[in-house]
């Protein structure tokens, strides 16, 4: 069994999270919860969180790197009509 303190209480819990978690608040009140039913709400919160910060960001912050500019297009020049070059 593994102990996980904090301000408001702590938690008791196995390293796989099987089973039920025990958790005791700063009050001392007690509450037994299914660790796969706690592992699934924190991906849950984690996932909407995600989702928020990706519909948020520019394009260019979400692909990591430069975008292309208005001459070039993964990296191929363009002519000033905006044909590729033919060789």
């Amino acid at each position: 069994m593994h102990h996980f303190d904090h301000q408001d209480g702590h938690i008791n819990y196995n390293s796989d999270l099987s089973g039920e978690v025990h958790i005791v608040n700063s009050r001392g009140e007690e509450s037994w919860v299914s660790g796969a039913m706690l592992v699934s709400f924190v991906a849950d919160y984690v996932r909407r969180e995600r989702i928020t910060q990706l519909e948020s960001m520019s394009d260019k912050d979400l692909m990591g790197v430069a975008c292309p500019g208005p001459t070039t297009l993964g990296g191929a020049a363009r002519s000033s009509r905006g044909q590729f070059p033919t060789r």
